[in-house]
């Protein structure tokens, strides 16, 4: 591999990694306030109707939460991305074999990622090393990238 493309593909992988891990922070506090919100709610007056709403919807959202584990994985997305920024930072003092070795030995280790956040994370890095993009977003992938704090943008657009 060219040393611009595996420079290319760490940008990416940090920043893949980054945004995970905000997507994953922001889910797990949101879901936290929920069910802080929810059980307060409960002990509120209304119908018996409303509080079996209110009390699935907290079940739900603990069993999510018990289930699929927000916290853990942001703080798994958080640590690759810092390996990943290290490496970005001492590449330019290594040979390329060097940083693709790294490269590899860190990707073993990458965390699951939406896949809302690949064409996002590689818009953004081809604008970060001024390339000429290859990828379009959709609405979704906006809407989820917006949400992981890194919604790309062209300079000219």
């Amino acid at each position: 591999m060219e040393r611009d493309e595996l420079l290319f593909q760490l940008g990416y992988s940090a920043r893949l990694e980054r945004m995970t891990s905000t997507l994953l922070g922001r889910i797990d506090r949101g879901t936290s306030f929920a069910q802080l919100f929810l059980g307060a709610s409960i002990f509120a007056n209304g119908p018996n109707w409303l509080q079996y709403v209110i009390a699935t919807l907290l079940c739900a959202i603990t069993v999510f939460v018990i289930v699929y584990q927000p916290a853990v994985k942001q703080m798994l997305a958080a640590a690759q991305r810092d390996a990943y920024d290290c490496l970005l930072v001492k590449a330019r003092d290594l040979p390329d074999a060097e940083i693709s070795e790294q490269l590899v030995a860190i990707q073993k280790q990458d965390s699951a990622v939406l896949g809302a956040l690949c064409n996002p994370a590689h818009l953004g890095e081809c604008i970060r090393l001024d390339r000429e993009p290859n990828v379009t977003l959709d609405r979704h992938e906006r809407l989820v990238a917006w949400l992981a704090g890194d919604l790309p943008r062209l300079p000219n657009a």
